[in-house]
């Protein structure tokens, strides 16, 4: 299988059939819910703050799955007439012990979620300077990426 690296032109075609997809699962769903929540809010005669707070935090969690949804149908249909979207396993190169293979998470998670809690700042700093993946054989961090092959 040969390798197409990324152009803007697919980074466009990929985008743009996300955002027809996202655009119109949200508004079937925002038409069909903000019914069912005005039926509702008639019925149990409920004030239009309360309305407001819940049809928002409604809308984000809906929009969120139907975002999902669409990306799936996306990686699933592959909709481009001479490219598909796959996904491959990743794999890394060491040029310190040549270990060729599945990467090690560089990063601690729990870490990096304490600081996101204590601060924005201290998260963002620690995500940017610590390394995704490295060598789990000698733990170099500067391994090189490459396409897995088995």
């Amino acid at each position: 299988m040969e390798r197409i690296e990324p152009t803007r032109a697919l980074a466009l075609k990929v985008w743009w059939a996300f955002l027809w997809r996202s655009v119109v699962f949200a508004c079937l769903a925002g038409f069909a819910v903000g019914f069912l929540f005005a039926l509702a809010a008639i019925v149990l005669k409920l004030p239009p703050d309360v309305i407001s707070a819940v049809s928002g935090l409604f809308g984000v969690i809906l929009g969120a799955l139907l975002s999902i949804e669409a990306m799936y149908r996306i990686l699933k249909a592959s909709p481009f007439i001479d490219q598909a979207v796959i996904l491959v396993p990743l794999a890394i190169s060491c040029p310190n012990c040549k270990y060729e293979g599945q990467p090690a998470d560089g990063r601690n998670r729990l870490l990096a979620l304490l600081l996101f809690l204590i601060g924005i700042i201290p998260g963002l700093i620690y995500w940017l300077l610590t390394s995704v993946r490295k060598c789990p054989n000698c733990g170099f961090k500067h391994v090189k990426q490459v396409l897995f092959s088995s």
